[in-house]
């Protein structure tokens, strides 16, 4: 509740509508729902869309910040690895179109590292690790060794990159995702491919995909090969002026994407550690 309050108060938050949601059983929601009804005015409820339930609650819904509460306890029995858990999981995951935060009362220690709650806790902790087969798999849809260059040069940079990328019945060579929606479209010209009449048809399709809000950024193989460096430099502007920042590798630092920190509701570690620190003093 305390942190539902704290977004109201923040005039960054303005607007954002807000969920949450428990993954297992359903009384600790209506436990939420109770102090929420009590403590929130109606007025900012209807206002922020202030939703809360399990899962299948938000089946279709999405909200701007989502509260996931593991609701378990140390000592308490894990979720079951069973399809019908993995759905209510991966709903409660999906909803969020902003921020989503993990409240929890156990370590990730306390599971077995392929269980469902080791893996939900890993992906808070570093949400946007890219699997290295899925990697590699996309990196097999390129087309030629231009693309395959430029792929590579992308991913070591921690962008997160979907090559051959279909749209309104046109192919783009790449697109590099970013938050909130961000994304801007790589065309990687082959000089043997591109001459003169090949060039116009595809600022014809590049017209037609920039009216339907595609950025593009654009670059010849002889280009590339010729001036890497200096080509490298202006893709990497590119995706800055877009507000596009690499969000994939496992070699990037997400720290300043996650964020965590430890509360002790009832004072069971003050009380615990007042004598030492009534020493230390």
């Amino acid at each position: 509740m305390a942190e539902i309050e704290l977004i109201l108060a923040d005039e960054q938050f303005d607007g954002r509508s807000i969920g949450v949601v428990t993954l297992l059983g359903s009384k600790q929601a209506a436990h939420i729902q109770t102090l929420i009804s009590t403590r929130i005015p109606q007025k900012d409820v209807l206002a922020r869309q202030i939703t809360v339930g399990h899962p299948p609650v938000f089946q279709g819904r999405e909200r701007d910040i989502m509260m996931v509460s593991m609701v378990l306890a140390p000592g308490d029995r894990a979720a079951a690895n069973k399809l019908d858990i993995q759905q209510r999981f991966n709903v409660a995951l999906s909803r969020a179109r902003d921020r989503m935060y993990l409240f929890r009362s156990v370590s990730e220690t306390e599971f077995r590292e392929d269980s469902l709650n080791a893996r939900l806790i890993r992906h808070f902790r570093k949400p946007f690790a890219q699997d290295g087969n899925k990697v590699q798999l996309l990196r097999e849809k390129c087309e030629s060794e231009f693309e395959f260059e430029m792929f590579d040069e992308l991913v070591k940079r921690g962008y997160r990159v979907q090559p051959q990328v279909l749209c309104g019945g046109y192919r783009i060579d790449f697109v590099v995702e970013g938050n909130e929606g961000r994304r801007l479209a790589i065309e990687c010209d082959g000089d043997r491919f591109h001459g003169p009449g090949q060039w116009a048809d595809d600022m014809i399709r590049q017209r037609v995909l920039e009216r339907a809000g595609w950025t593009f950024w654009r670059c010849f193989a002889s280009s590339f090969v010729r001036r890497r460096e200096e080509v490298i430099a202006d893709l990497l502007q590119a995706l800055e002026r877009l507000g596009i920042e690499p969000l994939g590798a496992d070699s990037v630092d997400s720290t300043t994407w996650v964020h965590s920190k430890e509360v002790d509701p009832f004072g069971v570690d003050n009380e615990s550690e007042a004598p030492e620190q009534e020493a230390v003093a």
